[in-house]
């Protein structure tokens, strides 16, 4: 992953959180964690995902599950503490 595409996720991420679409930043947020993962940056991961979880709750999202399932996979995996 290159600094120019983290830039961009950044980019979108002040866009969603100016908006103040939640289900905007959640995504970008879920996004992000993947890019991380590339970088075997764990704390990273850990960081962006609960931000999209903690989104995807206030707006009444089924989709924090998947986030949850997400972290526990990393978690057992002892990528993340």
């Amino acid at each position: 992953m290159t600094a120019k595409a983290f830039k961009y996720y950044e980019q979108a991420l002040i866009i969603a959180h100016e908006i103040g679409g939640l289900r905007d930043d959640a995504d970008r947020q879920w996004n992000m964690s993947f890019a991380f993962e590339r970088l075997n940056d764990f704390m990273q991961i850990a960081t962006h995902v609960g931000r999209a979880f903690a989104a995807l709750e206030q707006i009444n999202d089924p989709d924090p599950k998947k986030a949850h399932i997400k972290l526990i996979e990393w978690h057992n995996t002892k990528k993340i503490s």
